[in-house]
C-alpha cells in the first residue's frame, strides 16, 4: 500500500456487510488486519477458508513466538510489504524482539548479531522466497531444534505470509490508522540465497509420510501433513478452496497451478496437476506453453 494509490479492491463498507460478512469480521477481529479482512470479505468463501489457518499460524503454531515473528518480518521485507511489516512489528515487540533486532531483520541472516539458529531461520525465508526450497545446510540446522510439526509450520507459514503480502501489495490494501511502522529505509535490498534450478526428484523425504490409515487421503502429501491433525484440518480448508471451490474456471485454475509448479520447481505439484489440467482440456501444446511462460 502507498499513500498515493487507492485500493484496487476496497474493503466492504461496514454498513453494507451481510450477516455472514459481519460474523467473519468479528471472528477474526483479533488479528487486527481490519482492511485486509474487509477486503477478503468480498469473497466470504475465501475468507472462511484462509483466515482460520492464518490465525493459527500467527498465534498458535508450533513455532516459538519469537521465531515466528523473525520469519514473518523477514518475509515482509523480502516481499516489500509495508502492510505486513506494519502489522508484525508490534507483534514482534510483544514476542520480545528489540528495535535493534527488528532493524537487523532487514539486513538479513548475514548480520553478525544473529545467533546461528536465528540466522538459519532468516536464511530459510530467503531460500524459500527465491528458490522455493530450503537448502540442506539450513534445513539441517533447523532440524537440530525443530520437530516435524515445527518444520512444517515454518515452511507453510512463510508461504501463508507471502500470500497475504502478495494480496496486500497487489490490491493496494491501506494500512490501518495507528500503525506507524514501515519497511526500514536506507537498507540495501539483498537476498541471502540464490536460485539453484536443481531437479528435486529421487531424494528421500525429509519428513516421512505416515502409514496409510482409514480417514487419511492416500497421497503422500496428505499423509505427511497428517502428523499434526489440528493444523492439518485448517490447512486442508485452504487447499480445498484452491482446488475445488474457487471462482476460476478449471482451465484457468490449472494453468496457474502448473505455472507455479514450474516457477517453484515442484515436481510433486506438476505431477499431480498435469493430470488434472489434461482433464480440464489442456493439450500438449498448452502444456509446452505453460513451461515456456507468458511470452509464448
Amino acid at each position: 500500500a502507498t499513500a498515493f494509490a487507492a485500493p484496487r479492491v476496497p474493503p466492504v463498507p461496514v454498513a453494507e456487510r451481510t450477516a455472514e460478512q459481519n460474523e467473519l469480521a468479528a471472528r477474526f477481529a483479533s488479528l487486527g488486519m481490519a482492511n485486509a479482512i474487509g477486503t477478503y470479505l468480498r469473497h466470504p468463501a475465501l475468507a472462511a477458508s484462509i483466515l482460520p489457518y492464518t490465525q493459527y499460524l500467527l498465534t498458535a503454531s508450533a513455532l516459538p513466538a519469537r521465531d515466528r515473528e523473525l520469519l514473518w518480518l523477514r518475509t515482509a521485507w523480502l516481499t516489500r510489504s509495508n502492510y505486513v511489516w506494519a502489522h508484525r512489528v508490534p507483534a514482534a515487540h510483544g514476542a520480545g524482539l528489540t528495535d535493534a533486532e527488528i532493524a537487523r531483520v532487514a539486513v538479513g541472516p548475514d548480520d553478525r548479531g544473529w545467533q546461528p539458529f536465528e540466522a538459519a531461520l532468516l536464511r530459510a525465508a530467503d531460500e524459500l522466497h527465491v528458490d522455493a526450497f530450503i537448502g540442506n545446510d539450513t534445513w539441517d540446522t533447523l532440524a537440530e531444534r525443530y520437530d516435524a510439526n515445527q518444520l512444517t509450520d515454518l515452511v507453510y507459514g512463510v508461504g501463508e505470509i507471502t500470500m497475504h503480502a502478495d494480496v496486500a501489495n497487489t490490491l493496494r490494501i491501506d494500512i490501518e490508522p495507528g500503525l506507524a511502522d514501515r519497511l526500514p529505509t536506507g537498507v540495501p535490498y539483498k537476498i541471502a540465497a540464490r536460485k539453484t534450478n536443481l531437479r528435486l526428484v529421487g531424494d528421500e523425504p525429509r519428513i516421512a509420510p505416515l502409514a496409510a490409515s482409514p480417514g487419511v487421503p492416500n497421497a503422500n502429501v496428505f499423509r505427511t501433513f497428517a502428523r499434526n491433525p489440528p493444523a492439518d484440518a485448517l490447512r486442508n480448508a485452504v487447499g480445498r478452496h484452491i482446488r475445488d471451490e474457487n471462482s476460476l474456471s478449471p482451465r484457468a485454475r490449472e494453468l496457474l497451478i502448473l505455472r507455479i509448479g514450474v516457477l517453484c520447481r515442484s515436481e510433486y505439484e506438476w505431477a499431480a496437476h498435469l493430470r488434472i489440467g489434461r482433464q480440464a482440456g489442456m493439450n500438449d501444446a498448452d502444456v509446452a506453453r505453460i513451461v515456456a511462460g507468458p511470452a509464448s
